[in-house]
């Protein structure tokens, strides 16, 4: 951790929930682009000996969020979240950007490591494709991304990126959401190896 800095910037990523907007958002989506693809990062840095997960929260309220968003049709999904991550983090970014410019952050983009699915048209999401839905409105992807030695980090204004301790997440989807506290199971069959 002692690698990064942080600043801020304007702008607001709202709190995580989805609002009526959001669910007409997703429809007119729907609509006009079919299914919604949906990318997201794990983001996973050191500290005091463990590794903990960076997390966006909602600096009003105790919601929190992997930094991601939605693909544009057509974009790869990991060229999609590496604009997406430049968008969130980097000072300069253009959320509409076409490509990832050359100056940006350096994203490595690893395995996807869950897959989460919207049924219908309102907040639930699952860990499967339930049998009986042919016609999925999200598909949400969660991606291992490695972060480049040194990084400055602009957070969004409303926005805080919080370094959460893998073992806080454990069994704790009251307070982080069910994908959130999923992290630990996601990870359990991977080694750390930390450089100095």
């Amino acid at each position: 951790m002692a690698n990064y800095t942080f600043g801020s910037k304007s702008g607001n990523l709202g709190n995580g929930v989805l609002t009526q907007n959001d669910h007409e958002a997703i429809k007119t989506d729907y609509d006009a682009h079919g299914m919604r693809r949906t990318v997201e990062a794990l983001l996973i840095t050191h500290l005091h000996g463990h590794p903990h997960v960076l997390i966006l929260k909602t600096a009003a309220s105790t919601r929190f969020q992997f930094p991601g968003g939605v693909l544009k049709p057509g974009e790869s999904e990991q060229q999609g979240l590496k604009r997406i991550l430049d968008a969130l983090f980097h000072a300069e970014a253009d959320a509409d950007a076409e490509s990832v410019a050359q100056e940006s952050m350096t994203w490595t983009v690893g395995e996807c490591v869950s897959n989460w699915w919207r049924p219908n048209f309102d907040a639930n999401m699952y860990p499967y494709l339930p049998p009986h839905v042919s016609d999925p409105k999200e598909h949400r992807k969660l991606y291992l991304v490695s972060l480049p030695e040194k990084l400055e980090f602009t957070v969004p204004n409303g926005q805080e990126l919080v370094a959460i301790p893998l073992f806080d997440l454990y069994q704790h989807k009251s307070k982080f959401g069910n994908q959130i506290a999923a992290v630990p199971y996601y990870l359990s069959g991977n080694d750390f190896v930390y450089n100095d």
